[in-house]
């Protein structure tokens, strides 16, 4: 099933469907990537941390225009908010199922 919602602001837990949807499938954990690390893709971690899920940075889905504020960025998500890992971390967890548990 694919879900396609349009964001109207930065944060793309707001003013849209999506804490329902994830809701409604008993997802606990996000993997977040995107474009403007230092805005976007960080509101949008945070946001998901404020609304109880865990999350995953994917490291290698971002994007920037410096790579000073994606630096700063991960390194600030990664101390507080998420864990930043990349894809190849991502998949490895997936495929042994233990990616329950990320912060605890």
């Amino acid at each position: 099933m694919t879900i396609i919602l349009l964001r109207k602001d930065i944060v793309l837990f707001f003013n849209t469907e999506l804490k329902g949807i994830l809701e409604s499938k008993g997802v606990k954990k996000l993997i977040v990537g995107g474009v403007k690390t230092h805005n976007c893709v960080r509101m949008t971690a945070v946001d998901a941390y404020q609304n109880d899920y865990d999350v995953i940075l994917a490291t290698d889905c971002l994007a920037n225009v410096g790579d000073e504020h994606d630096e700063l960025t991960i390194k600030f998500l990664s101390k507080h908010i998420a864990v930043a890992m990349t894809n190849n971390e991502i998949m490895s967890l997936i495929s042994s199922n233990k990616v329950s548990g990320i912060n605890e």
